[in-house]
């Protein structure tokens, strides 16, 4: 057997780094592909990536609509289990585009990155978030 490996050495720190951390932010989402998105009232949308015992969970306030569903992430890669929209409220034309944009973007995605603040899932299309000032 080798000797006692240290705490804290470069395996620890090189999975740390390799890591981007989503979870337990609330992140605006910005664009997705060439829809850029207000930031606030009708048509904003903001996501929360909670970190859970049994599953991460996915609490999305859409352009449209609230969305709630279950995550995967390992590393870079990046998997939406489950999403479902529960449809409440009449929403402009915009704003529905939006939505299933939204919705399709986080079925299809694969992968993800923070470069800096900004958060970005890609696969079928390409979102853009960045967190949300506390």
């Amino acid at each position: 057997g080798g000797g006692p490996v240290e705490n804290g050495g470069p395996t620890a720190a090189a999975t740390a780094a390799a890591q981007p951390r989503i979870q337990n932010t609330q992140w605006q989402l910005i664009s997705i592909g060439d829809i850029v998105l207000p930031t606030t009232g009708d048509g904003s949308a903001r996501v929360f990536f909670g970190l859970g015992d049994t599953f991460n969970g996915i609490q999305a306030n859409g352009p449209c609509d609230k969305a709630i569903g279950k995550y995967h992430t390992e590393g870079v890669d990046f998997k939406t289990v489950e999403l479902a929209a529960s449809t409440t409220d009449t929403c402009a034309a915009d704003a529905t585009a939006a939505q299933k944009a939204f919705m399709d973007a986080m079925l299809g995605a694969t992968n993800l990155s923070i470069t800096g603040d900004e958060l970005t899932i890609t696969g079928s299309d390409t979102l853009t978030f960045k967190p949300v000032a506390r």
